[in-house]
């Protein structure tokens, strides 16, 4: 999943030098067309799956009770909160270094570290720019870690109002006017109360998900006919059309594998690879948009090129990470269980 991520962040639509975009809107249709089905419709499910099997974990028992509340929360500090901050600090250094030797690979978007107050530095850990910590993936942390906190409200809810639970933060997620707002992450609030809601009845939602798989894979082709139609006609709204394909394509996903599984068609992976996954979570966000920027400088920007690069980038971005993690957990292993949350 963390893969996935990357080639999410592989767009090179957003690409920006010295404050001007690599390339205009429109320039490259096939590459546009390659781009919206892989990053934004195929791999969106990333994200919401990590918050969903987040949920489903922290209620795994049935119960909540505030002993175990805040025996939860304590473990939280160190396998989430703990790397959150050494992850945004390692990235204030980077950004520092980017922006001081390497200007012109720098947005140009964003205030020079320099001039920071003591308040810009406290933003960069929350909001640094786009609604994201300054270490951008781990803005999934930083939501997660907010609904942690209201746990017991949502556990409340999830007992007396069950599924009705789901239907509200459904509408809030998709219609409240400041559902980008990082203070109210209605995204994480809905798919983590979805993943709890399986725990909380006691409901194998692999084994679920697995029967209906598909079902699934049929309205998920539906809606990404719709979907893609509507993309190409240039219409913005009916964007919960989107929101629900990647709803249930995460669903559709949970059940082949599922199913895989339980027929011995996939080979198991090693739970030290947790570790090597959240390492190239956290640490591919400056080095893709490092790779983005080279691979439209250096090379001949077209659209065979960009469809290559939106490819291999990642590819390699996540093998250099795999090779990082390696090293430091050979070299420096403390580091490493630092820097993972003791994955």
């Amino acid at each position: 999943m963390a893969v996935l991520v990357v080639f999410i962040h592989t767009q090179f639509a957003t690409v920006m030098i010295d404050g001007q975009m690599a390339i205009n809107s429109g320039q490259f249709p096939v590459y546009s067309f390659v781009e919206q089905i892989l990053c934004s419709m195929m791999l969106r499910m990333a994200v919401p799956f990590f918050f969903f099997v987040s949920g489903y974990f922290f209620f795994k028992s049935g119960i909540l009770t505030m002993r175990s509340y805040i025996d939860k929360l304590k473990r939280r500090a160190n396998t989430l909160l703990l790397p959150y901050m050494v992850w945004n600090m390692l990235y204030m250094l980077l950004y520092f270094a980017t922006q001081k030797f390497l200007p012109s690979y720098a947005s140009g978007r964003n205030m020079m570290l320099l001039n920071y107050g003591f308040a810009d530095w406290i933003r960069a850990f929350w909001v640094y720019s786009d609604g994201m910590p300054i270490c951008g993936p781990l803005w999934f942390l930083r939501d997660l870690m907010l609904v942690m906190l209201f746990a017991p409200l949502l556990y409340f809810m999830l007992k007396k109002l069950k599924a009705f639970t789901l239907v509200v933060l459904a509408v809030l997620y998709l219609y409240c006017p400041i559902e980008t707002d990082p203070s109210i992450p209605f995204l994480a609030a809905f798919y983590f109360s979805f993943g709890a809601w399986f725990s909380l009845r006691g409901s194998d939602f692999a084994a679920t998900f697995s029967r209906y798989r598909w079902s699934l894979a049929a309205v998920c082709f539906i809606l990404a006919v719709v979907d893609i139609v509507r993309w190409l006609n240039g219409v913005d709204a009916y964007y919960e059309i989107r929101e629900l394909l990647v709803f249930v394509e995460m669903m559709m996903v949970i059940g082949f594998v599922a199913h895989s599984i339980s027929k011995k068609r996939s080979i198991p992976v090693a739970a030290t690879t947790a570790g090597a996954a959240f390492f190239v979570f956290a640490f591919h966000s400056m080095p893709i948009a490092l790779a983005r920027k080279l691979w439209v400088t250096l090379l001949p920007i077209n659209e065979l090129s960009l469809i290559v690069g939106l490819f291999v980038l990642p590819l390699l971005v996540s093998a250099i990470g795999v090779g990082m993690y390696w090293l430091v957990r050979r070299y420096c292993a403390k580091f490493a269980v630092l820097l993972t949350g003791g994955r």
